[in-house]
């Protein structure tokens, strides 16, 4: 091969190397919790699906927001608000609609937030009720098409099971999701709902948009919740329990609204792999 053709062929690597390495970016992912335990348990999660470089942002200053907050809110990949937060702290004059007016996908693991009963109860108004404790073991499957199933073999009416033994866990009591995708409910006698999926462009999350106690969803959002009651638990109250099946499907419901990035030795690995037939074909 001639220096030239040689020289040529190693140019066209360092752009692909340095595209390549350009495009792996780790996500920035925030959790708003005020748990004492410091949600080491959902970081070390979150570090074991999307990589060791992700950034997690662990937090209990989002009690309040301004400008600067909610623009940073927006700049992140996703926003996941656990259990252990204190319902009444994020639904301040105007806080609920400036929480769900946000375009940045966000899972909310809390009950008592998603409320929407108005009075005194009344939160982010994503369901149109209050909450009640239930103990239970297994999902019940609702659209087995959804993300949330992926790798299970699962029909709609199948139990799936989330933690052993049976945990208990804060639940909004209804069984109507509105305008949200019912995906799971719990398996239990109520049949309340447990996942439910808004796609974001709803025109409210229930109710025709003439509710005042509905809000309505700026971008994606999941509502997922997860065992733990009392004040401000921390999220290894399921990851403690959760079952390889339980594992999986928090992992799914996460990389449904925020697809992981490739690494850099994978990209790295693709750009050879075009490099080099770019060189058969020469």
């Amino acid at each position: 091969m001639r220096l030239s053709a040689i020289r040529a062929g190693m140019a066209v690597f360092a752009v692909l190397v340095l595209a390549c390495a350009a495009q792996a970016v780790p996500l920035d992912i925030v959790i708003v919790s005020q748990s004492s335990g410091g949600e080491a348990a959902y970081v070390s999660f979150l570090q074991g699906i999307y990589g060791s470089d992700v950034n997690v942002e662990v937090s209990s200053a989002y009690t309040t927001l301004d400008a600067t907050k909610i623009a940073h809110l927006e700049a992140v990949d996703l926003i996941i608000v656990t259990r252990g937060t204190g319902s009444g702290d994020y639904a301040g004059t105007g806080e609920a609609a400036q929480w769900n007016a946000l375009s940045t996908p966000l899972v909310l693991h809390n009950a008592y937030i998603a409320r929407g009963p108005g009075g005194s109860s009344q939160r982010w108004g994503w369901l149109p009720a209050s909450t009640i404790d239930k103990t239970f073991a297994n999902l019940i499957v609702e659209d087995s098409a959804d993300e949330l199933f992926t790798g299970l073999a699962v029909n709609n009416g199948d139990p799936v099971s989330l933690v052993n033994p049976a945990q208990t866990a804060s639940m909004v009591n209804t069984t109507d999701t509105g305008n949200g995708a019912l995906v799971a409910s719990i398996d239990e006698a109520s049949g309340l709902p447990d996942v439910v999926r808004w796609d974001g462009d709803e025109v409210a999350f229930f109710g025709d948009g003439t509710n005042a106690n509905s809000g309505v969803p700026g971008g994606p959002r999941l509502f997922f919740a997860l065992p733990g009651t009392g004040t401000n638990p921390d999220t290894s109250n399921f990851l403690d329990f959760a079952t390889a099946d339980g594992e999986l499907m928090l992992k799914n419901a996460l990389y449904s609204l925020a697809v992981p990035e490739p690494t850099t030795m994978g990209l790295l690995a693709v750009c050879g792999a075009a490099l080099l037939r770019r060189r058969r074909r020469a």
